[in-house]
């Protein structure tokens, strides 16, 4: 049997509506430690891109210092998405269109990494940008249109991938109840499938039992 173990990377950015000394960032800068510290203690946490600083607003992308990345290591799919809407970090993200511009382009993508790996800046903008590439192919060539989050959810991709992207769109969940009901859970079953696709043990179990 074939054993292999792979985490979920993620990385996303986008560029502030004006700079991180201005007013109109004080709310996010001032919540930047605190939120940070509670995906530090996050169950599934793993590692996350920082500065001496404690945060990765010091890393500057392509000269533009408005240009936030955000780059994290997590054990699952389910253990990122219980950080991103069922802890305190909905706070932020409920304010997102307040301090960041909207961007047509993609800004968020996932993929898998074998454990103990970690990655680097140029990682993510370089998956970052194929995944944009592949979305322009996808929709001018095969006529797919780029999918949210939450048409994943709801089984709405246009394709499936091994590699997990999740687009700029990135918005409330698709229910209304905060708790673990039965219909919450096959949403996020939902998106582990079509939008992160199975992890790659599990791809190759599975290949393995096709005689592949």
């Amino acid at each position: 049997m074939v054993k292999t173990e792979f985490h979920l990377a993620q990385f996303n950015m986008a560029r502030a509506r004006a700079p991180l000394t201005d007013p109109m960032l004080a709310d996010f800068v001032d919540l930047l430690d605190e939120i940070n510290a509670l995906a530090d203690r996050s169950p599934g946490f793993v590692w996350r891109l920082q500065s001496e600083a404690g945060n990765a607003t010091d890393f500057e992308i392509g000269g533009d210092p408005q240009v936030i990345a955000n780059m994290s290591v997590w054990e699952s799919p389910d253990a990122l998405f219980d950080y991103v809407y069922r802890s305190g970090h909905i706070r932020v993200l409920s304010r997102k269109k307040e301090w960041f511009e909207r961007s047509d382009a993609p800004s968020m993508v996932l993929w898998w990494i074998p454990v103990g790996t970690v990655p680097t800046l140029e990682d993510g903008l370089a998956r970052l940008a194929h995944l944009y590439q592949r979305s322009l192919l996808l929709t001018h060539r095969d006529g797919f249109r780029r999918f949210s989050v939450r048409s994943a959810w709801r089984g709405g991709a246009g394709h499936r991938e091994p590699r997990a992207t999740l687009p700029e769109s990135l918005g409330k969940p698709p229910f209304r109840s905060p708790g673990r009901t039965a219909g919450v859970r096959r949403e996020t079953l939902t998106m582990h499938r079509i939008a992160c696709g199975p992890p790659p043990a599990r791809r190759i179990a599975q290949a393995i039992s096709m005689g592949q």
